[in-house]
């Protein structure tokens, strides 16, 4: 079981309450696809997911120094976030959902950051430098 700030930061059930929500976006059975698999299998691909999103640099810095994973985060000296931002839940579900495509579908991933080009617009403007330490924008 995933625990969240630990080893995730989407919950297996906000993964299917987002697919489900972006699931008109695709024409073939992918969210039927994500529907079928088991509580274990969605967690590993969000697993999978995490690993792809902790090894990119974001803007601002953690909150704690001694937390697990790179959110929450401090994104300026005025933006104060107290938990994971939704995008970043967001994010790990598309990343997941992608990593199942190209294991299952054959698809290829659409992104240059991530495997999901769709989390790398969720997650732009922590890692375009649109936030930054002092609140200044690029």
């Amino acid at each position: 079981m995933l625990t969240i700030g630990i080893d995730t930061y989407a919950t297996v059930a906000e993964a299917d309450a987002e697919i489900a929500k972006s699931a008109v976006r695709y024409t073939d059975s992918t969210a039927e696809y994500w529907s079928a698999l088991t509580e274990e299998q969605k967690e590993n691909y969000l697993a999978d997911a995490l690993d792809e999103m902790e090894n990119t640099m974001y803007t601002g810095r953690k909150q704690m120094y001694t937390q697990e994973l790179q959110f929450p985060r401090f994104a300026s000296c005025q933006l104060y976030y107290t938990g994971i931002p939704k995008e970043v839940k967001a994010a790990q579900a598309e990343i997941a959902l992608q990593l199942m495509r190209i294991s299952l579908m054959g698809d290829k991933s659409d992104g240059k950051k991530y495997s999901s080009a769709r989390a790398e617009l969720l997650m732009r403007k922590w890692t375009r430098g649109q936030m930054v330490m002092g609140g200044a924008s690029r």
